[in-house]
């Protein structure tokens, strides 16, 4: 053999010792309640139903089926005929069954409680309908629970109220909120709104991150920025009382920039509004922006740190004792900065792309920074609904977290599952 083979075997068998050492040492030092993860891909399916001809109401799935998400999610206006159609989105493992049930708001009586036999497969979803018996008191609002089961995971929880109603109020706000935000985005097509507008001195128009109805004309066209609507217009039909109504959009908008690369902005829309035989009144308009953070170095100026557009909301920061490393959180991920070298790293998302309605980008979890020290370790907690990975589907809860510490040179970090 020869001296450079040799000596390839010897730094080969000296690398091994060296690897098998630290993972014998980890184990021996590690906390038993902590284990190492990486964030796996979402893997349940969003589940949207039919409602005036197209799909709204995109649900989250639960492992363990939780009342209250309905109540906060959405309400699902039923056909004349109480035939639901629902489309599931696409999920890892095959779909076994589908099985729902209908309960009044308070859970304490079951009406119904029914298996699905039968469903389609095309373009990319799969369809399917409830036949909902004629157990409902009309204008009453009912607890519907839909489980599905995929091949190789524990049944997948999806739940909505559900209106049985005469009542056109609800396609109609639906169709206005959609209507009043196309126009926006069309100077000429946005003079119609004028009339909805209270724009007041008092209100903010120094910034876009939230519009209402008292902001001034030119901020409700985006400022003339030329924005682009880039993903599926998520709708949401929050509430129906009577002649009230809300409803809620949610997508993505980008603009390229004179200089410097295309920018991503998540934009949320809420619709209050009354119905009248003469016209729909808007009683309460808000548009929130929040735009993508890309780490661009150009966003790094000093001890400031460049967020764009932001609503304000959810943005932290903390530095270590020393300060030179920074971590901050905005548009609900977890980025460091390291001011000696002046580099930031993106620590933790759920974020998957563009898609606004893609399970990855769903807005019902948080980030709170516990610590940062003078190596650069972060400490954090994500808290609410699990996005992605080995929680994913776990319901929100105050008195159940997800820790995050031991931010290993910003590679990897550890899950802790506490109880408050």
């Amino acid at each position: 053999m020869s001296r450079f083979a040799k000596k390839a075997v010897i730094l080969s068998v000296i690398f091994l010792l060296a690897v098998g050492g630290y993972f014998i040492w980890n184990q021996k030092h590690a906390d038993p309640d902590i284990f190492y993860t990486s964030i796996e891909d979402a893997n349940l399916p969003v589940v949207y139903m039919e409602m005036y001809g197209e799909a709204v109401n995109g649900l989250h799935g639960y492992f363990k089926e939780d009342s209250r998400a309905a109540a906060r999610e959405a309400l699902t206006v039923l056909p004349a005929d109480r035939r639901l159609g629902i489309r599931i989105g696409e999920a890892d493992g095959a779909l076994l069954g589908i099985q729902y049930e209908v309960r009044n708001l308070e859970r304490s009586r079951l009406l119904e409680k029914t298996q699905v036999s039968d469903w389609t497969q095309a373009d990319g979803y799969t369809r399917a309908e409830l036949p909902i018996e004629n157990l409902l008191t009309k204008d009453e609002e009912y607890l519907l629970t839909i489980q599905i089961s995929f091949e190789g995971q524990k049944p997948v929880y999806y739940c909505t109220r559900i209106l049985w109603t005469d009542s056109p109020y609800a396609e109609q706000m639906i169709s206005l909120a959609k209507e009043f935000s196309a126009k926006t985005f069309d100077y000429g097509e946005a003079q119609t709104l004028t009339t909805y507008l209270e724009s007041s001195d008092s209100a903010d128009n120094s910034s876009l991150g939230v519009v209402t109805l008292k902001s001034s004309f030119s901020q409700l066209v985006w400022a003339n920025l030329d924005m682009t609507v880039v993903s599926p217009v998520s709708v949401t039909l929050k509430d129906l009382q009577g002649i009230m109504g809300n409803v809620q959009l949610d997508y993505m908008v980008a603009r390229t920039p004179e200089s410097g690369p295309e920018e991503l902005y998540e934009i949320s829309e809420n619709f209050t509004m009354k119905w009248s035989e003469q016209r729909i009144y808007m009683m309460d308009y808000e548009r929130r922006m929040n735009q993508v953070f890309e780490g661009d170095s150009s966003l790094f100026s000093g001890k400031r740190i460049i967020l764009g557009i932001q609503d304000g909301e959810g943005i932290q920061t903390m530095t270590d004792p020393a300060g030179a490393y920074q971590a901050f959180v905005v548009g609900r991920e977890l980025w460091c900065l390291d001011r000696q070298e002046n580099r930031a790293v993106r620590v933790f998302t759920f974020r998957d792309g563009v898609n606004e309605n893609s399970q990855g980008n769903y807005k019902k979890h948080g980030v709170k920074i516990l610590s940062v020290n003078e190596s650069g370790d972060v400490s954090f907690l994500v808290y609410g609904y699990m996005n992605r990975g080995n929680h994913e589907g776990t319901p929100a809860s105050p008195c159940t977290v997800t820790t995050t510490a031991a931010i290993r040179s910003w590679k990897s970090f550890t899950f802790r599952r506490t109880s408050l």
